[in-house]
């Protein structure tokens, strides 16, 4: 297992390659579209806020 490291002034977060694959595309969704690049807090924030919908059986 491989473990990235994301370092700002206030926050460092270890990740594995999972959790890595899903920030990513994490940031594929909060982005506004393939140029853009959201600040990792909002697409942390995002991941942390989100509520999924229940689908219909």
């Amino acid at each position: 297992m491989h473990i990235r490291l994301y370092a700002t002034k206030l926050t460092t977060l270890r990740l594995s390659d999972e959790h890595q694959r899903l920030l990513e595309e994490a940031n594929e969704i909060v982005a506004d579209g393939s140029e853009d690049d959201p600040p990792m807090a909002d697409v942390i924030q995002e991941c942390t806020t989100f509520t999924p919908v229940p689908l219909p059986i």
